[in-house]
């Protein structure tokens, strides 16, 4: 499930990232498209995202892709407080990581939001029509 979850998380990053990305490219091929107000707003959405990138379905599109999401430590979908406290604990990654990859701990996140990481097997639970 770790292998599954950092992969998710890679493909969140890169999904946020993108607008930075193709906005920096931009600046390269010609400067004279730097925009302070879009260069600002490029800034804080990937923040934005970030933080909520769980609220809809449990899930970021990451999360989805691999089949995980984020319930509470009853099974319950979290409330939003929740999602907050455990994807703004997601800016410090690297003691993120540290306790995910290297201690084999849930994040310092998830402690404190009282949340996990599980498969999402809905798929099963649906019969075949």
């Amino acid at each position: 499930m770790l292998r599954k979850r950092l992969l998710a998380y890679i493909v969140d990053i890169f999904i946020v990232f993108i607008p930075m990305i193709i906005y920096t490219i931009l600046l390269d091929i010609n400067p004279r498209f730097f925009n302070f107000e879009v260069f600002m707003f490029l800034s804080y959405v990937p923040f934005g995202l970030i933080i909520f990138k769980d609220i809809i379905g449990n899930q970021s599109i990451g999360k989805r892709i691999f089949k995980l999401k984020v319930v509470t430590l009853q099974g319950q979908k979290p409330n939003v407080f929740q999602f907050i406290v455990r994807n703004i604990l997601a800016l410090i990654w690297p003691l993120e990581a540290f306790m995910l990859v290297i201690l084999d701990k849930p994040r310092i996140g998830d402690l404190i939001a009282r949340t996990k990481v599980v498969a999402d097997n809905e798929d099963k639970d649906k019969g075949t029509v």
